[in-house]
């Protein structure tokens, strides 16, 4: 049987962190700039990551968020996905047969308050940084075509970046 990680947003976030922390400190590359290339959920957990690195009492998880120069997110549902209720049900059917993590996807859903409360904790260190002219050059990618047979856009262009 495969096993599923019940592991939240938050616990990858934590382990990402000390695992670049590690690796870091092997290569003995700590002050080295760090480019996040991130696509769709991942986008989430890196800015998770961030926010968790500037929160860290040990030094060499809290240079993770000091040494950021760029991040690329791919396809990131910074606002959550109007198809993340349809793969809820669809998880929870599935989970009658084969364990899986809905957490994730409840995570995902459009308009999800941990995903708003994450985007403004997210926009505030990008504003520090900025503040203290050193800014993290960000760049997003997102659908501007939808997929055959999904209504609408699985991943819409972000929130900021609305006109």
């Amino acid at each position: 049987m495969t096993v599923v990680s019940i592991a939240s947003l938050t616990q990858h976030a934590q382990n990402l962190c000390r695992q670049l922390a590690n690796i870091r400190q092997e290569e003995n590359e700590v002050k080295r700039p760090i480019i996040f290339v991130a696509h769709s959920m991942g986008g989430l957990l890196t800015k998770k990551a961030l926010l968790h690195s500037t929160e860290s009492n040990p030094t060499e998880i809290n240079s993770i968020v000091t040494n950021p120069s760029g991040i690329l997110f791919m396809g990131t549902p910074h606002a959550g996905s109007m198809n993340a209720t349809i793969g809820s049900f669809v998880a929870t059917l599935i989970s009658i047969f084969h364990p899986t993590n809905t957490s994730l996807l409840m995570d995902l859903e459009k308009e999800s308050p941990n995903l708003q409360e994450l985007d403004r904790r997210f926009n505030q260190l990008l504003t520090r940084r900025n503040t203290a002219n050193d800014p993290i050059h960000i760049r997003c990618f997102y659908e501007s075509v939808p997929m055959t047979g999904i209504n609408g856009l699985v991943c819409e262009r972000p929130p900021q970046l609305r006109k």
